[in-house]
């Protein structure tokens, strides 16, 4: 979303929901930038055999 654009994953979900204009907004330049750590969960890269791609340590 930063990017000012979906990816093609989350478009597929998205599209129905999208209007015009709604990419140039989010292509705006950021002034302020927030992080919400109210439930913040840590997260490691896998071993390359593991089920998930990522694993809680």
């Amino acid at each position: 979303m930063l990017l000012g654009r979906y990816s093609e994953e989350m478009m597929m979900l998205l599209e129905e929901h999208v209007r015009d204009g709604d990419f140039a907004t989010m292509r705006q330049p950021l002034d302020f930038y927030g992080v919400n750590y109210y439930n913040p969960m840590r997260i490691a890269a896998a071993d390359e055999t593991a089920e998930f791609a990522v694993r809680v340590p």
